[in-house]
């Protein structure tokens, strides 16, 4: 179930998704029981599953269910996530304020040759050597990871960089700044803005990671996009740099000071 999730899926469409495949022509009151979920979210479920072409409804009564081939399911599903990251890029920069100097317009960076691939938000600790430039909005994934800090501390103990541009929510939850305090310890520097759309994680200025899902409200476990085309990642570094200019320094913000690095 992992790798589904791993996909985008959620826990129940994982599990839906899962019980189809093993299953032929279930109803979905027959879906809900073996894939163990709630028969009242089953139809809303198996409609999403329908909404992203892993599952076929046949018109009975009551109407019967299918999974679709996962040869040809999944592959869709992993297409689908390639044309998010180039449409997730090319909105970046105006949604980030962020024009180009003597441009007239924020321009829209493409992804014609670089890699697109699934990836792990956690990928960026192996890749980093030298800078980190990261975005950081709710759900804050990460934030409380031990080894994400200790990670942070390494690279800048050795002389590298790593900077993090939080969205402002984090100012309203006290164990949030407490755990963005243990990475300033490490050697992070940040700041705070309310116009923080996005998570993302910018590696030596040749790797980029970008949520699949775009949304506030996404879990905790979101799959990242791996994009490391040379002309997205400048731009992703330039509009980095543009909100960096236009926040604050996130312990003025807070009121608070950052404890000193050990």
């Amino acid at each position: 179930m992992d790798p589904l999730l791993a996909l985008g899926l959620t826990l129940y469409e994982a599990r839906v998704y899962i019980a189809l495949a093993n299953r032929s022509g279930m109803s979905a009151a027959q879906v809900a029981t073996a894939a163990r979920i709630p028969r009242q979210r089953v139809y809303d479920v198996l409609e999403s599953l329908e909404d992203k072409s892993l599952v076929v409804r046949h018109d009975l009564r009551p109407a019967r269910f299918d999974a679709i081939d996962p040869q040809r399911g999944i592959t869709r599903l992993i297409d689908t996530g390639r044309q998010l990251a180039v449409d997730v890029v090319a909105q970046l920069r105006p949604a980030w304020l962020a024009a180009r100097a003597g441009q007239s317009g924020p321009g829209r960076p493409a992804v014609p040759g670089g890699r697109v691939v699934l990836a792990e938000s956690g990928q960026w600790c192996q890749a980093a050597q030298h800078s980190v430039l990261a975005t950081a909005c709710p759900p804050f994934e990460g934030i409380g990871d031990a080894s994400w800090i200790e990670r942070v501390d390494q690279l800048t103990a050795a002389g590298g960089t790593v900077r993090c541009i939080y969205h402002s929510d984090i100012l309203q939850d006290p164990a949030l700044l407490a755990s963005a305090r243990d990475f300033a310890q490490a050697g992070e520097v940040s700041r705070v803005t309310r116009d923080v759309p996005t998570r993302m994680i910018l590696t030596d200025g040749s790797r980029a990671l970008l949520p699949v899902l775009h949304s506030r409200q996404s879990p905790a476990a979101t799959p990242m996009l791996l994009i490391d085309d040379p002309k997205v990642i400048t731009g992703l570094e330039e509009s980095f740099e543009s909100l960096w200019a236009h926040a604050a320094p996130l312990y003025e913000e807070a009121g608070a000071r950052p404890r000193p690095r050990r």
